[in-house]
């Protein structure tokens, strides 16, 4: 999956988080994936349980515990308030950070970007040659 450049994870339910394990275990997703600590480990528990949700209720094979575990290990546990470098620009050396924030009432990742930019700097990353970034 090369188009897919990294993923955050805002919330630990199966909205927000669902097709991670189908995506890392079946079609093989290996771009970084950002979380914060408690949506990681909530995320992780809420996953489990969906999985033996829907096996007992259903014909279930989409993804399985091996899946969930394997996506879950590729996360990148973030802390709140941690100024954290996910990528740089070789050509002028600008980098594009995330700050994960307790959103308020629910355990949530919500990033800042030079000044709430993300889409911007998405599109930046997004332009930007494989060749570049390695």
């Amino acid at each position: 999956m090369p188009e897919i450049d990294a993923v955050l994870i805002s919330h630990p339910d199966l909205a927000h988080l669902g097709a991670l394990p189908y995506l890392v275990g079946k079609l093989g997703l290996k771009a970084p994936i950002y979380a914060t600590i408690p949506v990681y480990k909530m995320g992780l528990m809420f996953m489990y349980d969906a999985f033996e949700a829907k096996k007992k209720d259903e014909d279930f094979d989409l993804w399985d515990l091996d899946d969930v575990d394997a996506a879950f290990d590729n996360v990148t546990q973030l802390k709140y308030s941690q100024h954290f470098k996910i990528a740089t620009d070789q050509a002028d050396g600008a980098s594009i950070f995330i700050t994960p924030y307790a959103a308020g009432t629910y355990l949530s990742l919500r990033s800042t970007l030079f000044n709430n930019c993300l889409p911007r700097a998405l599109d930046w990353w997004n332009s930007v040659e494989d060749s570049q970034r390695n």
